[in-house]
């Protein structure tokens, strides 16, 4: 066999094989993430957007008001910036109905979500002599006899009264971030195509 037989032979062999391909054309509502800046032809990227029903019929009969909508528009999935999770439940899992939205990018914590602790608070003395008859803006004095106890603990209701102890607050209440290390894609649903067919 010559060299020239050899490359037509190896021509029509490469004729004859289909390039690999994932999938010819997608189901109408089908999803896919990119890599690109942009969603390919017969693809809206899944924003959220209203559409009108009669102008995107394919789209709605797979879809429907799952993500928002009334009888004239529907609104596609809004991946931006959230992830997507499986609907259903499972064993010891949180129910997931579809097009539910769940979760929040930061939260702040309340005092219901510490753990049990106390404060300490102080009161300001002096060593100088007492020489006001009022608390209020002035500090405990020595005074000309003894006014305290050592080492006694009042009984149940004979405390100060809590207000004339202050004690500082502290923190700022600023949200801590919620999210896993990411990185973003673009997330694109076909509008074209066949209906999806449910497995038997």
């Amino acid at each position: 066999m010559n060299l020239r037989m050899s490359l037509a032979l190896y021509g029509l062999a490469c004729l004859s094989t289909a390039p690999a391909a994932a999938q010819v054309s997608p189901s109408a509502g089908q999803l896919m993430l990119v890599s690109f800046p942009y969603c390919p032809m017969d693809y809206y990227e899944a924003d959220g957007r209203e559409l009108v029903i009669r102008d995107n019929l394919a789209l709605y009969n797979a879809i429907g008001t799952t993500y928002g909508g009334d009888n004239r528009v529907f609104q596609l999935p809004d991946l931006r910036s959230r992830a997507a999770v499986g609907n259903g439940v499972g064993p010891g899992l949180l129910p997931v109905a579809p097009g539910q939205k769940l979760g929040h990018e930061s939260l702040k914590l309340a005092e219901t979500n510490l753990p049990p602790h106390a404060h300490r608070g102080g009161i300001q003395t002096s060593t100088g002599a007492a020489n006001r008859t009022t608390a209020n803006g002035n500090a405990i004095g020595i005074s000309a006899s003894d006014s305290f106890i050592e080492g006694y603990d009042p009984p149940a209701g004979f405390e100060m009264e809590a207000s004339t102890v202050v004690v500082a607050p502290e923190g700022k209440s600023a949200p801590i971030a919620t999210r896993e290390p990411f990185v973003a894609l673009r997330w694109c649903i076909a509008y074209r195509g066949a209906p999806p067919l449910p497995t038997q």
